[in-house]
């Protein structure tokens, strides 16, 4: 039974792989008919097999293509900038890391994308849902798109259309996403995890809730010390 087996193993392999010495062939009708169909399964078999295995090749080499890429950009502004040493190998291994996960998001042409929202292909009911949908419905309950709708009436396509150009990022613990007197050019929307808060809006302007802390010490401070002076005088 073992000497069958290996033989019918050998048989098989040597079709599957499209080699066919051909020690072994058929006589019989019976087992014309079961060759050709093993030869048939072979094809297919052999086909997927092979598109499967260029298909992780392809995408092994643009993965290592990218964060190749990534990697020389950095070295180039690290030698322009005589960057530190020890500096540069921990922006190098952050980098990396964050690279070999952006490789792998799905994109989309945002071009097609928006003629197709503002095509007459899709339907107005359709247009009118779609909002609710975003990201688990959290795109229409932020801050931002809320207060405008409280100002006017707000178009059924604008959240679609934004969540076209909405970039999704990933921040570690403790991370800073954004500091005061940077370009403001984002609009945050937190899927996962939480995001501390610290500053304040206002009609006049954003305010820092770190620097308002500080003046409120400050100015406390400023009113112990007037406090503490005037004692001194009355006391005298």
């Amino acid at each position: 039974p073992f000497y069958q087996w290996l033989v019918s193993m050998y048989f098989i392999l040597t079709i599957f792989t499209t080699v066919g010495f051909g020690d072994i062939s058929a006589h019989t009708d019976l087992e014309i008919c079961f060759v050709a169909l093993v030869m048939i399964v072979g094809a297919v078999v052999h086909s997927i097999v092979i598109s499967e295995v260029i298909q992780l090749v392809t995408a092994s080499d643009k993965t290592s293509e990218f964060i190749k890429k990534q990697m020389l950009l950095l070295e180039a502004f690290a030698n322009h900038t005589d960057l530190d040493k020890a500096f540069y190998r921990s922006i190098q291994k952050d980098l990396r890391e964050r690279s070999k996960v952006l490789v792998h998001k799905p994109t989309f042409d945002k071009e097609e994308m928006e003629q197709l929202l503002m095509s007459k292909y899709m339907p107005m009911d359709i247009v009118c849902r779609l909002p609710d949908g975003l990201f688990h419905g959290k795109l229409c309950k932020n801050s931002f798109l809320q207060s405008c709708g409280m100002l006017a009436v707000l178009p059924p396509r604008l959240p679609s259309l934004l969540a076209i150009h909405l970039q999704p990022a990933e921040y570690f613990s403790g991370e800073v996403a954004y500091i005061m007197h940077d370009y403001a050019f984002n609009l945050g929307l937190v899927l996962n995890g939480t995001f501390a808060y610290v500053g304040q809006p206002s009609p006049q302007g954003g305010k820092d809730d770190m620097l308002l802390s500080m003046l409120d010490i400050e100015c406390e401070e400023e009113a112990a010390g007037l406090q503490s002076t005037r004692s001194s005088h009355w006391w005298r």
